[in-house]
């Protein structure tokens, strides 16, 4: 058995870089014997999954795991995955494509976030970094300098994915300052002029983002990648029971065939008391339902208090 304990210093590259679903519990990508613990962030990382962090970069490119393993389905194809948060990246299992390259696959983050902070579409581009270029019939985008470097001593397309910009100026929502930025579809390149090569091109810590943006309650809570939730409001009644209603809305594009929410009653202690379940099925694209659950314990228990609700949700 396997198991190593990662003790690792933040270098100055942690310094500076920057990133439905049926929230249920995983199992690990691979071998459970093949795993290693980070003590940064009391998570491991085991199996296929740890070897493509070994493989394609680890610490510097992929970033110390935020997460355990789960299932999550996907906003691009509404398909479950078992996935693990990184700071940098999110890993994807793939079993259709097992004993392949493509068994862990990375999420598109560079996409989303482009998407995510410029709707109508991005900055019009500066001058390309100085040195050899390439340019991607795919996307019609150029690559040049450092970029194209980074890009080709770190997993080119199958890491990084093809480029969605040209290069531009942006405000870091981390430290403030402003980078030359690159979106790729899997990732954003900062340049970090105050580095010296080769360790002046930075990635955004879109992993972070995307598990703040997505599930705002930690994994187990509100999945925003599909339901938005409104105001949780609670009526007592006499020492018999409590009742609440919560308002979800479907904020994908496609239909979800059910949404389930779990509200769990605690003592003052922080000890479970009782929990309620209420749902929802066929809920139309943009539609709000209104779900009404019940603590039968009530007042009973004279005072208690509230997780915030879990929401599990299977896509159309």
């Amino acid at each position: 058995m396997r198991r190593r304990a990662w003790s690792v210093l933040l270098a100055a590259v942690l310094t500076f870089g920057l990133a439905a679903a049926g929230l249920r519990a995983a199992p690990p990508a691979a071998a459970e014997d093949d795993c290693a613990t980070f003590a940064q962030t009391g998570h491991s990382v085991c199996g296929a999954f740890l070897q493509y962090w070994e493989d394609n970069g680890g610490l510097a490119q992929q970033g110390f795991p935020l997460t355990d393993t789960f299932t999550e389905t996907s906003t691009v194809d509404g398909h479950p995955y078992t996935v693990q948060y990184f700071e940098r990246a999110v890993f994807e299992l793939h079993p259709e494509a097992i004993n392949t390259s493509y068994y862990v696959q990375l999420s598109q983050l560079g996409r989303a976030a482009l998407q995510a902070r410029y709707p109508q579409s991005a900055p019009a581009p500066g001058p390309n970094l100085p040195g050899d270029c390439a340019t991607f019939a795919t996307t019609s985008q150029t690559v040049c300098g450092a970029f194209l470097a980074y890009w080709e001593d770190n997993g080119g397309l199958a890491q990084q994915g093809y480029p969605l910009t040209g290069v531009f100026n942006e405000k870091s929502t981390v430290d403030g300052q402003t980078y030359q930025v690159q979106y790729f579809e899997r990732a954003v390149f900062e340049l970090h002029t105050e580095l010296a090569s080769p360790n002046n091109v930075l990635l955004s810590q879109l992993g972070r983002a995307k598990l703040a943006a997505r599930y705002p309650n930690g994994v187990g809570g509100g999945d925003t990648g599909f339901v938005s939730l409104g105001q949780l409001t609670v009526t007592t009644n006499g020492d018999n029971y409590v009742e609440w209603t919560l308002p979800i809305k479907d904020i994908s594009s496609q239909p979800l065939l059910s949404v389930t929410v779990i509200v769990i009653f605690l003592d003052a202690n922080g000890q479970q008391l009782d929990q309620s379940l209420a749902g929802g099925a066929n809920i139309a694209p943009g539609e709000t339902r209104i779900l009404h659950g019940l603590s039968f314990k009530g007042l009973g228990y004279k005072s208690y208090q509230m997780q915030p609700p879990q929401v599990t949700v299977q896509g159309g």
